[in-house]
């Protein structure tokens, strides 16, 4: 068999006979007029235009006549099936001996009855007498005996079954179904159960395909693996087991409860999850972190988690080391204690998110909880999360709803939304870089460094200056991403503590990033499966919430912690030697290259500036042409710092927004050393400015050779071949019919 298999893709009629059986087992499909298949069989016909991709003929419908057009089938004949072996083959004649060598013989092709083609036929190529045939399989019955002794009393089901000694069974072998059981059947892959440690155990060393023959086909260890996930999940693994769990849930003590709330709308689907024993922990917190992960299920539904710090026991390792650009990033393992999975991330959906988690903590610790500005008796420092706008609105509406704000804080009304955010929410740094990254390839040095500076400004003037110089910007990227940051009032205020009205002691005691919940979406991949059904996610995920608890608890308990070595200290420690690492690395990297790099960047900065010097030169000679009466900016110059290469500010000499800006360093990892003051969000703000649709230009495009050409063609026709298959209007003799393989011989 392998033979002739091997054959099929190696061996020239063994590849024409493949292609002309595929041909031959299929009508064609074209309609009539009264909606039925044409059902006509394949024919070899010759191209109208002499020669298509090599090739002097294709296969069309034998029910083709002028006038029909091309609705009927038609199909290229492959680059590697010869013409003359498949003009042949529908001819019905001989092959060459030597040419169907290969495959004749005996053929011991097993398929399954399921995959069977019409008319019991081999898939296989077959040659008798240098003319290729048709296998016909046949079916095989297992010689196996069993002996089944059932009681008299028909009430009791039980039965004992002896098979007959001496004679296998020619069909699977039942130990394959016990390694899928002893493995886990959530996330499960005949890969993954074929490697693992206990299938070696249970098959005393031997690989699956090595019991039995047909555990080589993988086919016959899906579906046992099939089976076995059919009995554990009996009502399959969508949102109805989901419901089937909830209740289960709803019957156990609110101690025991892993899923809490199920809601199911119309276009909507939200699982509000949360560990009890992990819940008791967030009223020690001093803050929560909250992300989307997008990983972990199958389809449009994502895992949303509320992560905490554990102070007490240092657990808050680094995982992780990379670089994104210059910004050195560390990723932190935090404790997950929730999980909400949901299908949307609008604002609604996010108050139907925070309201879940506030409830469901408080219906397992019969305490609610809240933000330290607003109860004294919370831990509750603040929240942190990226730049997704639904899920920092939602919050502060839940705590709207709820009650959970006092209306005057520090004398500052915290009525709406704007107002309380501004005292309790952070945005990820991380996230903000990245977005200013994003446009590295489409601004200059300077001004990445500018944009990429916003965090680190302290006073009212240098703030003010920042905005005058986003709004300024010509460039339809920057206009774009400051559009998106003043969209949102609380935005820049997360970003920066001068503008922030969070107390700086809270300012300072929360993390700038989302580096501690990005770690755990790291661990949960390394310990759980990804693109998993929804209840196979959350399943694995209330495993998991589950032995971290009981890890916490034999830590308190033992008083010994996972890392002994994990003080505050010992943290800051690691991170100097990550960092004198990374620039011993680049050092080493830059020596070993002969400074090509270091040369590069020096060579990239010197054409910026060639560029830079020849716009100023353009726009200094239009403003001298205009001979304006009325005062005219003037361009100036502004060394940065850290490249000593000028930029072109268009800001008079006097201005506060000028000498500000001249006085601020923008580096991404070193602040100004001024101190701050609020201003941005009190000023008017641009209207939001859109991506523009497309760059191409339709001015040029209309002067273009190449539209002249097309429109000529269009207009009078061409006299170029056409290398488009056409179906033959000449002699119907150049036609090779095939035999009808639809009528029974």
């Amino acid at each position: 068999m392998f033979k002739s298999k091997n054959a099929e893709g190696t061996d020239i009629v063994a590849i024409a006979t493949a292609f002309y059986r595929s041909m031959t087992n299929q009508h064609c499909k074209a309609k009539g007029e009264g909606q039925f298949e044409c059902g006509g069989h394949a024919v070899m016909r010759k191209y109208q235009t002499g020669k298509s991709s090599g090739k002097h003929h294709f296969i069309g419908c034998s029910n083709w006549s002028n006038g029909d057009g091309l609705s009927h089938r038609f199909t290229k004949i492959p680059p590697q099936v010869r013409e003359l072996i498949l003009r042949s083959l529908f001819r019905g004649e001989e092959i060459a001996e030597e040419d169907t060598e290969v495959v004749e013989g005996y053929c011991s092709a097993i398929i399954h009855p399921s995959h069977l083609l019409r008319n019991k036929q081999c898939a296989r190529i077959h040659y008798r007498d240098n003319k290729s045939v048709i296998g016909h399989l046949e079916a095989q019955t297992c010689p196996a005996e069993l002996l089944i002794l059932i009681p008299v009393d028909e009430n009791d089901l039980r039965a004992v079954v002896i098979p007959k000694a001496g004679v296998p069974h020619n069909h699977p072998a039942f130990k394959y179904k016990k390694a899928a059981e002893t493995t886990g059947v959530i996330g499960q892959t005949t890969l993954r159960i074929d490697k693992a440690a206990s299938t070696r155990v249970l098959l005393d060393g031997k690989l699956p395909q090595e019991i039995h023959p047909s555990m080589v086909n993988n086919r016959k260890r899906r579906e046992i693996i099939q089976s076995v996930r059919a009995a554990s999940f009996p009502d399959g693994t969508g949102m109805k087991a989901i419901l089937r769990e909830f209740e289960k849930d709803k019957s156990r003590n609110i101690a025991d409860r892993y899923i809490h709330s199920v809601i199911m709308q119309a276009d909507m689907d939200i699982i509000i999850t949360v560990n009890p024993d992990l819940a008791e922990l967030v009223h020690d917190a001093s803050w929560i972190m909250v992300d989307t992960t997008f990983a972990v299920v199958h389809g449009t539904t994502n895992e949303w988690k509320l992560l905490i710090w554990l102070k007490g026991l240092d657990k808050s390792e680094p995982l992780l080391y990379s670089m994104f650009g210059e910004v050195e990033v560390y990723l932190f393992e935090g404790t997950v204690i929730g999980r909400v999975w949901s299908n949307k991330a609008t604002r609604e959906a996010f108050v139907v998110v925070w309201n879940g988690i506030f409830e469901a903590i408080k219906s397992i610790t019969g305490k609610s909880l809240n933000f330290k500005v607003f109860s004294e008796k919370s831990s509750l420092l603040g929240a942190i999360g990226d730049s997704e706008g639904a899920q920092a609105q939602g919050l502060g509406d839940v705590i709207i709803l709820c009650q959970m704000n006092t209306p005057q804080v520090n004398g500052v009304p915290t009525v709406t939304v704007v107002s309380i955010l501004l005292f309790i929410w952070k945005t990820c740094l991380v996230h903000f870089k990245r977005g200013v990254f994003k446009l590295e390839a489409h601004v200059d040095d300077y001004v990445f460094n500018c944009l990429l500076g916003f965090p680190y400004l302290e006073t009212s003037e240098e703030i003010a200056a920042y905005r005058d110089f986003c709004q300024a910007s010509t460039n339809p990227k920057v206009q774009s991403w400051w559009a998106h940051k003043i969209s949102y009032p609380w935005l820049l205020p997360s970003l920066n503590r001068s503008l922030t009205q969070m107390s700086h002691l809270h300012w300072d005691l929360t993390p700038g990033d989302t580096n501690p919940i990005e770690g755990s979406h790291m661990q949960d991949n390394q310990v759980n499966h990804t693109n998993l059904t929804i209840l196979e996610a959350v399943l694995s995920a209330c495993a998991y919430n589950q032995e971290t608890a009981r890890i916490i608890t034999a830590s308190k308990a033992s008083g010994v912690m996972e890392n002994g070595n994990n003080s505050q200290t010992a943290r800051f420690l690691a991170q100097a030697r990550r960092q004198a690492r990374s620039r011993m690395k680049a050092t080493e990297k830059a020596n070993a290259d002969g400074g090509k790099e270091l040369r590069g960047k020096l060579q990239k900065s010197q054409q910026q500036i060639t560029t830079r010097d020849a716009e100023i030169k353009r726009l200094q000679a239009e403003v001298d042409a205009l001979q304006e009466h009325h005062r005219v900016t003037s361009p100036l110059f502004l060394v940065n710092s850290s490249t000593n290469s000028p930029s072109l500010i268009p800001r008079t000499h006097g201005s506060a927004s000028y000498q500000a800006l001249s006085r601020v360093n923008y580096s991404p990892i070193a602040g100004p050393e001024t101190l701050p003051a609020l201003e941005l969000i009190s000023r008017p703000r641009k209207p939001r400015v859109r991506e523009p649709s497309s760059d191409f230009d339709y001015e040029a495009a209309l002067k273009s050779d190449v539209l002249d050409i097309t429109l000529h063609r269009i207009a009078y026709g061409t006299s170029d071949p056409i290398d488009v298959p056409m179906y033959p209007v000449g002699d119907p003799d150049d036609d090779i019919l095939a035999l009808d393989p639809y009528t029974p011989s």
